[in-house]
């Protein structure tokens, strides 16, 4: 069996089609696509080591059910002996990464990235790790991984929407833009692109444009079935909240949070959006849409969060249930051996919530602002985040806390522009004695 150049220009060993095959699985998986391709390849090239490798390690992430990572790792360790040095060393990595948590796989990857440059499956590995590590070197790190991309892989797609990507949370829109345009050009239905120009439409609160692009983009572009679709989805139901559509929120609410709603993205898009919705009064505290599958999710990943994105989120998730009893337990425990961020966060994005529950608003708001001070080093985007910016403007309003809330929303006025947080501010404004008559002409000063 031969080797041959696959499309980032690294060596596979395999017959032509099963190289046609290994570049559709990367390609998919760099396009946020999923790993159906990569369990076809394996199928239909049972005997190309590297696939058998991609799948243990997508398998040792979480990323596919139903797959014995151990099995497919020897699989590959059988076979790649008669590979070349750059497949032995992938399947080696993989081996060595068994045991490593992702956000701490830069230290297993490194040294094969250094060696095999254009291979973008590392490269975007290093990159999350970075992105969820809690890492004071982020940006840094992020910098100087793309920028070496695009020496070595051009101007490749993914290249391009994580470039975008990065520029949009820097608040560099336009750069931004530009960057998914030229993707979305030759590649229409490119996810990655997708999500950044979603991404830039809500920062320039561009509300109802955005919407019917992101509508648009699902129904034409992507493929049926993709992974990426439930986060787009909750990307739509950001822009339909924006603009205070009750109707569409709750319709939107029951696809993110409700029976049918993905496991996957239940925390991050459900959870998010659910307590958004509460903090909004357009969902009854005790209402959960999910039938508790929010809180049995969300307790065991409180306990022990596998890193800190996951960890706030599933405190958000207990918020949603009212479970102030599990939140100051979380707040209590010792997460000395925790991942990184654990124990310097989630006590107080724990304690926060259950405050806010406990009607103690001026204590969670407090803890609320050291949590935000760590900014992206919480993991996600800013969207993301901006959960936890809702939830300290409603604790600093409940508190009485008005100019702090005042400021807080004229920073994120600042930032880009939104209809609802212009409502806000003008609420926060007029005297006291108007503020009830404002809210109910349908002005709601703030969530909460």
């Amino acid at each position: 069996m031969s080797t041959r150049q696959d499309a980032l220009g690294l060596p596979v060993t395999g017959t032509a089609e099963d190289v046609v095959l290994w570049d559709r699985a990367v390609d998919d998986y760099l396009g946020y696509e999923g790993s159906d391709a990569v369990q076809d390849l394996v199928v239909q090239a049972p005997g190309l080591a590297i696939g058998h490798g991609f799948l243990a390690w997508l398998a040792d992430l979480g990323e596919v059910e139903g797959v014995d990572a151990e099995a497919e790792l020897a699989s590959a360790e059988r076979l790649v002996a008669g590979g070349s040095e750059r497949e032995r060393a992938f399947v080696a990595a993989v081996r060595a990464g068994r045991e490593t948590p992702f956000y701490a796989l830069d230290a297993v990857w490194e040294g094969y990235l250094r060696d095999y440059p254009a291979d973008l499956l590392a490269r975007f590995a290093i990159a999350v790790a970075a992105i969820f590590g809690f890492r004071p070197d982020m940006e840094e790190v992020l910098a100087q991984l793309l920028a070496e991309a695009v020496q070595v892989n051009g101007r490749h797609p993914f290249v391009l929407s994580f470039l975008g990507m990065q520029a949009q949370e820097r608040g560099d829109l336009d750069t931004a833009h530009a960057y998914a345009a030229e993707v979305l050009a030759s590649r229409p239905g490119f996810v990655p692109a997708g999500h950044v120009t979603t991404h830039v439409h809500f920062e320039r609160g561009d509300h109802a444009t955005g919407l019917r692009w992101i509508t648009g983009f699902m129904r034409d572009q992507m493929r049926p079935g993709c992974g990426y679709a439930p986060h787009l989805s909750w990307h739509a139901g950001l822009h339909e909240l924006a603009m205070d559509d009750r109707a569409a929120v709750l319709r939107r609410l029951a696809v993110l949070a409700g029976p049918e709603a993905s496991q996957d993205w239940l925390l991050s898009n459900g959870a998010s959006y659910l307590w958004r919705l509460k903090l909004a009064g357009a969902v009854a505290a005790g209402e959960d849409p999910s039938a508790g599958a929010i809180a049995e999710r969300a307790r065991p990943l409180a306990d022990e969060p596998p890193f800190l994105f996951i960890g706030w989120h599933a405190a958000i998730g207990l918020a949603c249930s009212g479970d102030v009893t599990a939140l100051r337990s979380v707040a209590a425990a010792d997460r000395s051996a925790a991942a990184p961020g654990v124990a310097d966060v989630l006590p107080d994005v724990a304690t926060a919530f259950a405050d806010l529950l406990e009607d103690s608003p001026s204590s969670a708001a407090d803890a609320l602002q050291r949590v935000l001070a760590h900014g992206g080093r919480l993991g996600g985007s800013r969207a993301q985040r901006e959960v936890l910016e809702d939830s300290l403007l409603a604790a600093l309003v409940r508190a009485g806390r008005t100019e702090e809330a005042a400021r807080a929303l004229m920073r994120r006025l600042d930032r880009r522009p939104s209809r609802s947080d212009s409502l806000r501010l003008a609420a926060l404004s007029v005297p006291a004695t108007r503020r009830g008559a404002a809210t109910a002409e349908g002005v709601s000063p703030l969530p909460g």
